[in-house]
């Protein structure tokens, strides 16, 4: 990925991808993107007293998807699911 218009943030996300993996018998698991066309993510979490305490992704795509992905692990990890939820592309 060349680091053209990326933050030095995104480039040691996308490095360095935090919260790689899956998650067995998740509490929660989505998935969102389109394989015939790029990006797929997957997300697992474990849940516990509504806070998420752990959380994994996986994703197939560019640089930048890998990058948000383990952003939005980071921001989510640790918090209420109403918090959780409301993680938008402005935080990442």
């Amino acid at each position: 990925m060349a680091n053209v218009g990326y933050s030095k943030k995104v480039m040691e996300h996308f490095m360095n991808p935090r919260n790689v993996g899956v998650i067995e018998n998740p509490d929660g698991y989505g998935k969102v993107g389109n394989p015939v066309c790029g990006d797929v993510m997957e997300i697992f979490i474990k849940v516990k007293d509504d806070k998420i305490t752990d959380i994994k992704f996986r994703t197939f795509g560019c640089g930048s998807a890998i990058a948000t992905s383990s952003m939005v692990t980071e921001l989510a990890k640790g918090k209420h699911i109403d918090e959780a939820v409301k993680i938008t592309r402005g935080d990442v």
